[in-house]
């Protein structure tokens, strides 16, 4: 089984985050046509990708913006409207 270290040896790059794999909950995110962070705002999903979407905003933490640095994540996965 690979760890980070394995990865970031192998890449020779630093590995800012990773996000929990849950194939269920995310395929039913999914299934349903909605964000992950809408149908399941507490799972540990969820919670990686406000960590990661803090760090890429160069935000320090999404608890000191309310949430809103992974707002625009939000946008980019979300369907456009015509």
């Amino acid at each position: 089984e690979l760890c980070v270290v394995d990865v970031e040896n192998f890449l020779g790059k630093t590995i800012a985050g990773t996000i929990t794999c849950d194939y269920k909950q995310a395929s039913f995110s999914v299934n349903e046509g909605k964000l992950l962070v809408e149908t399941s705002p507490r799972h540990p999903i969820s919670a990686d990708l406000k960590v990661m979407a803090g760090k890429i905003s160069r935000e320090d933490t999404p608890e000191k913006t309310n949430g809103s640095g992974w707002k625009w994540l939000q946008r980019l996965w979300s369907k456009k409207k015509p």
